[in-house]
């Protein structure tokens, strides 16, 4: 659930950064990009609202983001997850990932990772493509940082 809450609220805020990238999802709607582009904000500011994506929240949710995927990766090597036959798991957590893998800046961080490797396995590429810049890059620092903390622990 963590997880989950977390990437949500990751990506609607990447998205409100840049909106334009959410007409490279796919969607169920059947609308044309020159309708869904116009109407792109609002909805983005309406999902932001829905699941809490404060730049506050979005900023904390960063810094923990390394350490979720520690634990992913612990996860995938004690063989509870990552294994030949994907269980309910493995969908569970591994999509959060992959729809966290949208974002160009994310990928790094992401794809480094056993965590990341298996998403991209079990799911294959993003399901979207939010571009570089998409997170305020005193984020991504603190991001780094703490990412450079958990692998010298």
């Amino acid at each position: 659930g963590e997880l989950q809450d977390l990437a949500r609220r990751i990506v609607w805020v990447a998205l409100a950064a840049k909106p334009d990238a959410l007409l490279t999802f796919d969607s169920n709607l059947p609308l044309p990009d020159a309708v869904a582009k116009p109407v792109g904000p609002a909805v983005i500011w309406g999902e932001r609202k829905i699941n809490g994506a404060t730049d506050e929240k979005v900023r904390n949710d960063l810094e923990l983001l390394p350490g979720l995927i520690d634990e992913i990766d612990d996860y995938i090597a004690a063989g509870v997850i990552g294994n030949e036959q994907a269980n309910a798991a493995d969908l569970t957590i591994l999509s959060n990932l992959w729809l966290l893998r949208s974002i160009a800046d994310l990928r790094p961080l992401i794809d480094s990772r056993p965590a990341g490797r298996k998403t991209v396995e079990v799911f294959g590429e993003a399901p979207g493509d939010i571009p570089e810049g998409a997170i305020d890059a005193a984020w991504l620092t603190a991001v780094n940082a703490a990412h450079g903390a958990a692998v010298s622990q």
